[in-house]
């Protein structure tokens, strides 16, 4: 259902008309999640330029000369965070000097999921002050074991966008009334979406299934 959730994101921006107006803003998105949803929320300003193009994968791609030259003229960075982006680590710390860096994985709100070795714990609306009443032996093994695909949970995108439209608008208020718009109109589409979904599947919701990975 999350997967089918995420091609659907997709096809609710680009339903959205774009015309893009001149803007002296620039901003890189790490992976076509972000990217898309980043997208949205900038129509009728600026298109937003995508890091890792066609099916690159962030758990071992290597920064060519191209990405660090746009790094360095980013005025925005929107990205998944180390636990999903090993690569942008170090880069976004000698690269980015200038640029906002944002991580989408440690926006407010969120609700984070623990992969399954931790025997379907679920969601925390705090992860860090979970993780600050383990024990210490499994403290590593709990941070390593967090879920960062957030983009799947659709309340997750919505805080996700919440966080976008602040920073756009902090950043570039001439515009803040788009963006605030743009917000707007992808949330009342991401709840149609949701109940489509829910509805969707409510009849085989209590079956027994099985995934490659805990993403899906």
């Amino acid at each position: 259902m999350r997967v089918q959730f995420f091609i659907a994101i997709i096809s609710i921006l680009l339903s959205f008309t774009r015309s893009y107006a001149d803007s002296n803003l620039n901003v890189v998105v790490s992976i076509k999640p972000y990217h898309s949803l980043v997208l949205g929320v900038m129509l009728g300003v600026a298109s937003p330029k995508l890091l890792l193009k066609g099916n690159l994968s962030p758990h071992s791609y290597s920064l060519k000369p191209s990405d660090a030259e746009g790094l360095q003229n980013a005025d925005i960075i929107f990205w998944g965070g180390e636990n999903l982006e090993v690569f942008l680590a170090k880069p976004l710390s000698s690269l980015s000097k200038k640029a906002k860096v944002v991580s989408m994985f440690e926006m407010n709100g969120l609700k984070l999921k623990l992969f399954r070795p931790v025997n379907h714990i679920g969601k925390y609306e705090n992860y860090e002050s979970y993780i600050s009443n383990l024990p210490n032996d499994q403290d590593s093994k709990q941070k390593s074991a967090v879920d960062p695909h957030i983009w799947l949970d659709p309340e997750n995108t919505k805080v996700i966008i919440k966080g976008i439209v602040n920073i756009l608008s902090e950043t570039d208020p001439l515009n803040a009334q788009i963006y605030q718009r743009n917000g707007e109109k992808i949330k009342v589409r991401l709840n149609e979406l949701d109940q489509h979904l829910l509805s969707e599947v409510s009849e085989i919701s209590d079956r027994t299934y099985l995934v490659l990975h805990d993403a899906y």
